[in-house]
């Protein structure tokens, strides 16, 4: 489920970005430049198709050549340093389908609106790419206003006396709806996450809340009650 949410997520960055990709069972792919933080190719099946997973891995190594572009084991059963690549990073996935645990008192400090206009969407790009994380994008092209027309997507801002101080989006398919792109200003003391996750499961009732994270982010999901359902790994095409 968490899988398939991610590879809608990228389907839709697609669409608005005008970039051509290729869906099997064994894994999504494309050989167009794409987004930042997004790979070109992305494992949908588990170990049972890696032989399949290492000749399209082994292939767009060959078509692509080295660069900064990558490859999503979604299962974290690869092994591709033989084929030129090099690990990029490990994290887990993660599900919550029940209510969200409240932390703290805090929480209620950032209040979560949707975001609806252009300008709104620019003054979430700024606090996107205000993350140390994304400070080399230039957000503007990253996320246009065109993603606002689709049905799918939600673009979310988390506001205290300062303005927005934190920022997400969320995407719904089937029965999940996954979180992705949390970015939050330090004046948000790491108070962002509960009332983000309320704020996507008031807008997606019973729908489970999906995504992916490692480190200081996925402790602060588990204190809310998100529980890992398996490692995914990102390899880097080396030079």
């Amino acid at each position: 489920m968490a899988v398939a949410n991610n590879v809608h997520w990228y389907e839709s960055m697609c669409s608005v970005h005008g970039i051509r990709y290729t869906s099997r069972q064994q894994y999504w792919l494309s050989t167009e430049a794409m987004p930042p933080f997004h790979s070109n190719l992305v494992t949908t099946s588990g170990p049972e198709d890696r032989h399949a997973q290492r000749e399209a891995a082994a292939s767009l190594r060959a078509e692509l050549g080295p660069g900064c572009w990558s490859v999503k084991d979604s299962y974290n059963c690869l092994k591709l340093e033989s084929l030129g690549f090099s690990l990029l990073f490990k994290a887990q996935w993660v599900c919550l389908d029940g209510p969200a645990v409240r932390p703290d008192e805090h929480a209620a400090e950032i209040t979560w609106t949707v975001v609806r206009t252009p300008q709104e969407l620019e003054q979430w790009n700024d606090v996107w790419a205000g993350s140390p994380d994304h400070a080399s994008v230039r957000s503007g092209s990253q996320f246009p206003p065109a993603l606002l027309q689709n049905p799918d997507l939600t673009f979310l801002a988390g506001r205290s006396q300062d303005g927005i101080v934190a920022v997400a989006a969320a995407n719904s398919s089937g029965r999940a709806v996954g979180v992705s792109n949390v970015a939050a200003r330090a004046s948000a003391n790491g108070r962002h996450w509960y009332g983000c996750v309320r704020a996507v499961q008031q807008l997606f009732p019973g729908l489970v809340v999906v995504g992916y994270q490692s480190d200081d982010d996925l402790a602060a999901m588990r204190r809310i009650g998100f529980r890992s359902l398996g490692c995914l790994s990102v390899w880097a095409a080396s030079g």
